[in-house]
């Protein structure tokens, strides 16, 4: 019986662990992968290789989960309310000396509700009796791997070690590592109304937070909150920057401004902005941007010239690329680069996609220790903790682990004879708490005749190969 303290949230997630400690929903695998890092067959079993590997492997681009902040939260829903208005004044003006004049409106609300995702996965099966085996003191176990694919996904502290040696904590890693791949995604184009089952669930990304048609979360039918709306500008849309750069310069600063604007306004200022883009989009932006930035609004009598030093312009252009940012009325506003966008190919060597404009942090929001747009994460810490040790009595200790600070529920899959597995589950979300400072320019277009590598599988840049088995050496029989 579930502890009678718990809340309905703890509840169910009890009741899940329970199901799950039990072995009436999950087994491992009757069939073990086959691959395996040392012993016959190992991916690391060459005799005589050089103990430094090279890593060529890459994660797709996200800078924005490795520029924004991760918090933890323990409640299903981010409620939060956005105050949008103050009602007109009613009555009439006063016409004599005794009359009250007119009555102030009320202030209206809209109150937001964003729930968390749910994402689970499990790790390759692991036969017992093939784990820590070499083949013969020729076969070494001193690799290091230079160069860290996964140095931008936040690796638990309980999984810091040589994963090339430890074949339970590699493949944990990799699970941990997929979900980052696979659902990294969400990020843009994630809703509930996407996937939503009893175990997988999409949170809201910034296709829906930023956009139009803000409604009320407490009310039937939903009020309308047009004053928690983006600022969605489709003037550009399909809109090349070869053809159209002075024009496309000038929309994006006259947004940014008006969101700046908007921002000193409704005493959110100071507010630090970025852009979210795809990485090639950014490069050919940063080819026109410097040009036209100084020459915009420049205008004179015909035939009047006006004079640019080039080694400046090209200075101004290398940094940007360097540091990641674009100049706007001698502001800089970081780039943060996301191969996830969604992405069209409308001709030959020509794309599409959409720019964000962000509301990244400001010193007004204490309660997140200035952060506007922020993801949080179920800490089972607080919802499990010490509540599931109850449940869980009689239970080793090696079946259930909560890892990277209660972002991860770790549980062990009933074995299958010998045959081990591993799950996980965590649950994200994705919070922007003023969409209103948010713009978002759609299908713009560009090139990209040199195409970067991308991390996600099945992508036309995405390149693998290698082997995953090595076959064993032979050796003659004894008679």
């Amino acid at each position: 019986m579930l502890h009678s303290a718990l809340s309905p949230a703890e509840a169910r997630q009890l009741a899940a662990l329970q199901a799950r400690a039990g072995g009436t929903n999950l087994q491992a695998a009757a069939t073990p992968s086959g691959q395996y890092l040392h012993g016959i067959g190992g991916t690391f079993s060459p005799f005589g290789v050089d103990p430094a590997i090279v890593n060529a492997m890459v994660l797709p681009d996200n800078s924005l989960r490795s520029y924004l902040p991760w918090f933890k939260a323990r409640y299903d829903y981010a409620l939060f309310e956005i105050l949008t208005a103050q009602a007109a004044s009613s009555g009439s003006d006063a016409t004599t000396a005794c009359a009250t004049g007119k009555v102030p409106g009320g202030l209206s609300v809209c109150t937001q509700a964003l729930p968390f995702g749910e994402i689970r996965m499990a790790t390759r099966a692991l036969q017992l009796n093939k784990i820590g085996r070499r083949i013969n003191r020729a076969e070494m176990a001193d690799y290091r791997l230079i160069g860290d694919p996964l140095s931008v996904v936040p690796v638990p502290a309980e999984l810091k070690t040589n994963t090339l040696l430890d074949e339970k904590k590699a493949r944990i890693r990799e699970m941990l590592f997929a979900m980052d791949r696979d659902y990294g995604g969400w990020d843009i184009t994630g809703t509930p109304a996407n996937l939503n089952t009893a175990g997988m669930k999409q949170y809201y990304g910034l296709e829906t937070q930023i956009n139009v048609g803000h409604q009320d979360a407490l009310t039937s039918p939903q009020a309308l909150c047009p004053a928690a709306d983006s600022w969605v500008d489709t003037t550009l849309s399909g809109t090349a920057w070869s053809s159209n750069a002075p024009a496309i310069v000038r929309r994006i600063h006259d947004v940014v401004r008006r969101q700046e604007d908007l921002a000193v306004r409704t005493g959110l200022a100071p507010v630090e902005f970025g852009f979210v883009m795809q990485y090639a989009q950014f490069i050919e932006l940063t080819y026109y941007w410097p040009c036209n930035v100084y020459t915009m609004g420049c205008t004179g009598p015909s035939g009047t010239e006006i004079s640019l030093d080039g080694a400046a312009l090209t200075a101004l252009r290398a940094d940007m690329q360097e540091n990641r940012y674009l100049l706007v009325a001698g502001k800089k506003y970081p780039v943060l680069t996301i191969e996830f966008l969604s992405e069209t190919n409308p001709a030959a060597g020509v794309y599409a996609s959409d720019i964000y404009f962000l509301p990244l942090r400001s010193p007004r929001f204490v309660d997140t220790q200035g952060w506007i747009t922020y993801y949080e994460y179920l800490d089972y810490n607080q919802t499990l903790g010490t509540a599931a040790q109850s449940v869980l009595e009689g239970y080793p200790n090696s079946r259930f682990m909560i890892i990277g600070d209660g972002r991860f529920l770790l549980y062990e899959i009933e074995q299958t004879g010998i045959c081990l597995q591993w799950g996980a589950v965590t649950e994200p979300r994705l919070i922007c708490k003023a969409p209103f400072l948010g713009a978002r320019f759609t299908g713009i277009r560009y090139t990209d005749g040199v195409p970067a590598r991308s991390g996600i599988p099945g992508d036309a840049n995405y390149a693998a190969g290698g082997v995953s088995t090595y076959a064993a050496p032979t050796y003659q029989t004894p008679i």
